[in-house]
Formats: structure tokens, sequence, C-alpha cells
């Protein structure tokens, strides 16, 4: 099945990167049951979040202007690795946008 790619914003305008099995639209119509098992995180930055600019350029990603504003926030929870250390981190996003 074909993945789906997303950014997750939080109200800092800071993000990450989320695949999914579902498109846009059929997130777009359930809306109100999504949750953080909906998604895959991808890390591509430090503690799971960065600059939207940032982000698209180092993944080539382009956002298509249709963003999903959620009722609440999802946390995503995790462990990053660096030489060898473990880092863990959390980060809630409230908007859910889509891109290609």
């Amino acid at each position: 099945m074909k993945k789906n790619y997303f950014l997750g914003v939080d109200s800092n305008n800071r993000c990450c990167v989320l695949t999914s099995l579902a498109s846009f639209d059929v997130l777009m119509e359930n809306k109100n049951d999504i949750d953080s098992s909906d998604f895959n995180y991808s890390a591509t930055n430090w503690c799971g979040c960065d600059d939207i600019d940032r982000t698209c350029k180092l993944r080539n990603l382009h956002p298509t202007g249709r963003v999903l504003k959620l009722s609440k926030g999802i946390t995503h929870k995790g462990v990053d690795y660096d030489c060898g250390h473990e880092y863990s981190w959390a980060f809630t996003f409230d908007r859910i946008m889509e891109v290609k």
C-alpha cells in the first residue's frame, strides 16, 4: 500500500514528519478519531521537531496548502540515538499538513 506523508505541526510552527497508510481525505473524514497510532514517526531532525521550511527542504516535501486542525493534540514519544547516547523526546502536534 502507498504511504502518505504529512507534517505534524505544533503551536510554535515546529514539525515532525509523519507517515500513514490513510490519505489526507480519509484523515479529514475521521478527524475526531485520530490518535498517535494512526501515524509512524520518521526522524529527520533533532529531538523529533524542527522548522517546517528546513524539514521540507531536507526531505524534498512540498506542502499542498491543505491543513487539518485537530480538536486535541497528539503526542508522539520515542528515543533518538546519537553517537551511542539515547535521548528521549515527546512531540505534541495539533495540526496536520498534507505534503507531496
